[in-house]
């Protein structure tokens, strides 16, 4: 299982790089991208629910506020080339749902319970940040962002 989420975060970290240096990149394929992303990270982390690892707040909350920003995308705007709208802090909470499902990859992969709290917590913490980004006021205008 470790090795599996290992080869999927490494693919995810590459195929942008090189769809940019290829000349490549698009907005449906940045959405078709960003879709991926978040499906992977909410199934894996209901999958994570249904185990009893994190609550199932965890993986709602990546699919509302993933949805969000795919919603905020819909819709092709010439003036960005391709790019999507994006905040720094809508990325981190997107980095840091792939590390928690990481985390997951991690305890699944040991033998013993001794992480099972830690990654409750952690994904307590993760979901209380995906709260404060869907109910505060942004300030400003979103950075556009590579697919």
């Amino acid at each position: 299982m470790l090795l599996l989420y290992v080869c999927i975060a490494l693919s995810d970290f590459l195929d942008g790089r090189l769809a940019r240096k290829a000349g490549a990149p698009s907005h449906v394929w940045g959405q078709i991208d960003a879709t991926a992303d978040i499906a992977f990270t909410s199934l894996s982390l209901a999958a994570a629910a249904w185990l009893g690892l994190v609550g199932p707040w965890v993986p709602a909350g990546v699919a509302v506020l993933g949805g969000r920003f795919l919603l905020r995308n819909l819709h092709y705007q010439p003036s960005l080339q391709g790019r999507l709208v994006e905040d720094r802090a809508g990325k981190a909470a997107g980095v840091i749902y792939y590390l928690l499902v990481g985390a997951v990859a991690i305890e699944l992969s040991v033998e013993g319970e001794g992480g099972r709290w830690f990654i409750a917590r952690l994904g307590d913490a993760v979901f209380l940040y995906t709260l404060f980004l869907l109910l505060r006021r942004r300030k400003g205008r979103p950075s556009p962002s590579a697919p």
